[in-house]
């Protein structure tokens, strides 16, 4: 990105945007670019993986074994993640809300929306900019000069206001630190709590994604050649009888 697109996109966070934009609303798209399409299939995969333990619950103790955690947590079907996504998108415009101001979250959603290709971590760097421009501005207007001609003056007079601007930085950056280490560890708490929680659910050996993962090769071992078959086949009378009912599955017998 170059100097001149930059400064351009610093100047935007002066400027007004759509007129329907809230607070709320800057968060929640705040939030969305944030995650962006790479961390949503990451978040994605996560929450697929919880998912993945609780359908493989029923089959545990049966003596399978799952040995290809990816393909199976790709079963899970997308109405069970959703609810989940959404929800964290909500969770984090909300602690956008909590720590910024209504004029910090419409000058990051204005940068935003002025650059498809700009990220959260991009904006916070134009600001940074933004916020070094008028520190020395601001410092320049605070520390008288001499007026003198003199080299070894104009550079003790630069050098003062360099480090009045940097001072009134280190503030700032202090406080953005402290913002970011608390949506940070919010985060955090927040994907454990929905583990927790997903951890909580059952679901019945006769699912879509059991279904799917008994008739798929190389995603389950099973305890015996014939314990696959005869799972489906009880699986697919259950639908008739309104219940599976577990038989054991035939043993060898030694010589």
């Amino acid at each position: 990105m170059n100097f001149p697109r930059t400064l351009c996109l610093v100047l935007t966070l002066t400027c007004g945007h759509a007129a329907f934009a809230t607070p709320e609303s800057d968060a929640r798209f705040i939030a969305q670019r944030q995650l962006g399409p790479e961390g949503l299939d990451s978040f994605r995969g996560r929450l697929n993986e919880s998912f993945a333990d609780v359908y493989f619950e029923p089959l545990a103790g049966l003596g399978i074994e799952l040995i290809d955690q990816d393909r199976f947590a790709a079963l899970v079907p997308d109405e069970d993640v959703a609810p989940f996504v959404d929800r964290f998108l909500g969770y984090t415009a909300e602690s956008y809300l909590s720590v910024y101001s209504p004029a910090q979250l419409e000058a990051i959603a204005t940068l935003l929306r002025a650059d498809d290709d700009m990220t959260v971590e991009d904006v916070f760097s134009q600001n940074y900019l933004k916020q070094h421009i008028a520190a020395l501005e601001l410092a320049r207007a605070s520390i008288p000069l001499s007026g003198s001609d003199d080299p070894q003056v104009k550079v003790g007079e630069e050098f003062a206001v360099q480090l009045s601007a940097a001072t009134m930085l280190l503030e700032v950056a202090v406080e953005d630190l402290v913002q970011q280490v608390a949506l940070g560890a919010g985060f955090i708490g927040i994907f454990i709590g929905y583990a927790n929680e997903i951890d909580q659910l059952e679901r019945e050996i006769d699912n879509p994604v059991t279904i799917g993962a008994l008739k798929a090769d190389a995603i389950l071992e099973f305890a015996n050649p014939v314990q696959r078959q005869d799972l489906l086949r009880q699986l697919t009378r259950s639908e008739s009888t309104g219940g599976i009912q577990f038989i054991p599955a035939p043993t060898r017998s030694e010589d």
